[in-house]
């Protein structure tokens, strides 16, 4: 048990020094697994994308449910998973204690709480037996659009655990166009267009948004298989040579317009490796140098 505490003051000393909730890079994962299991924590997952806006409500919900707080705001926004079988609970275990620069028995580990599986992502908080950090002061927390109240770093930590993304082996099912493009071919019109941008805009709250009230947030996000249908032929007709799959991000869902999916995308390139604006039929759009925007024409 002295090593255990011994284990933690040693990674808290280290995160106090290191750690920002508000962006984490890659630092932060690495594989600890011989089956290549990575580990992220839960702002850093929804920084690479991995988690999105739909499965960080579905997060907050459950953690606002095991708090046992009175008001949830985002109450009915968890989305049901599968459960965390035994065999998955121990890879899960055996690769937090790998995390550590010193021996860590994993029958000292216990799951204390289990967010579910968001695609391949099984997101849970770990803790150790005979371990209480009840006394250490928490504060809120907010990661993409969620808030998590009375967030002790060391006793709720969320992390995020997967192995790396393969490409479908089935031919891609549709053709991506670039928005201008898709624009062009008339796949979208200019109130579509004002409705995405609307979208593009509130991923930047602290510009101006002039297209407000003009876009309506998808109930649902998309499915993991479409996901994947997406970046492989992100890989296959864009960017056919710079990145890897497991590079390439699929960053926002802006929603399906005339069974056409709106999506944005990036791999280890820039697609547009500048920061200039994009004006498309007298409508303008944010390009912030990291992801564009690109539409799916299923076949």
């Amino acid at each position: 048990m002295k090593k255990i505490v011994s284990v933690l003051l040693s990674l808290i000393s280290v995160v106090c020094l290191t750690f920002a909730f508000s962006g984490c890079g890659d630092n932060n994962d690495r594989e600890v697994t011989e089956e290549k299991w990575y580990s992220s924590i839960l702002s850093s997952a929804y920084e690479q994308s991995r988690i999105d806006c739909y499965a960080l409500e579905s997060i907050a919900c459950s953690y606002y449910e095991w708090r046992g707080f009175e008001n949830n705001p985002y109450k009915d926004k968890y989305i049901s998973t599968e459960e965390l079988s035994t065999e998955t609970e121990n890879k899960i275990k055996k690769a937090y204690c790998e995390s550590f620069s010193q021996p860590v028995d994993i029958n000292e580990v216990k799951i204390l709480n289990y967010y579910g599986k968001y695609d391949n992502n099984f997101v849970v908080t770990l803790g150790f037996n005979d371990v209480d950090f009840q006394k250490m002061e928490g504060a809120d927390v907010t990661v993409g659009n969620v808030v998590l109240p009375d967030f002790n770093l060391y006793e709720i930590q969320i992390r995020v655990f997967f192995c790396h993304d393969k490409a479908p082996d089935e031919k891609v099912k549709g053709t991506l166009f670039d928005l201008e493009k898709a624009y062009k071919n008339g796949l979208i019109d200019e109130e579509d267009l004002k409705s995405i941008a609307c979208g593009r805009y509130e991923n930047f709250q602290d510009l101006e948004n002039p297209y407000s009230g003009l876009y309506q947030k998808p109930q649902k996000g998309l499915s993991y298989e479409t996901k994947l249908d997406l970046r492989k032929a992100y890989s296959e007709q864009i960017d056919r040579l710079s990145s890897a799959f497991e590079e390439i991000k699929l960053y926002n869902y802006y929603g399906t317009y005339n069974g056409n999916i709106v999506v944005s995308l990036s791999g280890e390139g820039c697609y547009f490796p500048d920061n200039t604006d994009k004006n498309i039929g007298g409508v303008n759009f944010i390009n912030n140098s990291s992801d564009w925007i690109f539409v799916y024409k299923p076949n």
